[in-house]
């Protein structure tokens, strides 16, 4: 892919109301995109998570919490950075030569289907928690339940 065809756009909004907010972004020249695609979303903050792949003129709807800030990348590069599909999450540590922690977020007792989407480093070994899963690694989905029950308050 040349430099003139290759497209990234950093996105941000913020909510300064009680109630959240949803927003449709349009993978097209309205957010600045000029290229073809295709294009990967990531949202940045307030928690990391891969939206999705997109063509250009599909759409992804956004939902902004609450007095609070969102922020989003649109790329038709390759993501240079960890991640994990299928929920939210943090990424805790990510140092070359240490293992990579990421921390899955979500509500407690809610399940989700992640899987490892191709990452900018090898790795050899992936585990949830202390438990092996060494599927994610070969490209499978794996179901989780995050920690605690439903109706419970999240830890952040």
């Amino acid at each position: 892919m040349n430099a003139a065809n290759s497209m990234i756009r950093l996105i941000s909004q913020k909510v300064g109301r009680r109630n959240p907010l949803t927003y449709t972004i349009t993978m097209d020249e309205a957010i600045g995109l000029d290229s073809e695609g295709p294009f990967e979303a990531r949202r940045l903050h307030p928690s990391e998570e891969i939206l999705g792949h997109f063509k250009k003129g599909e759409s992804v709807k956004v939902i902004v919490p609450a007095f609070r800030a969102y922020a989003m990348i649109v790329s038709s590069k390759p993501s240079r950075e960890l991640g994990v599909a299928g929920c939210s999450y943090e990424v805790l540590r990510d140092v070359p030569g240490k293992p990579a922690i990421l921390k899955l977020l979500g509500m407690p007792g809610t399940g989700a289907k992640i899987s490892l989407p191709a990452q900018p480093r090898k790795f050899t070994k992936a585990t949830l928690g202390k438990t092996p899963a060494a599927g994610l690694l070969a490209g499978e989905s794996q179901e989780i339940t995050l920690p605690g029950h439903p109706g419970e308050p999240r830890d952040r």
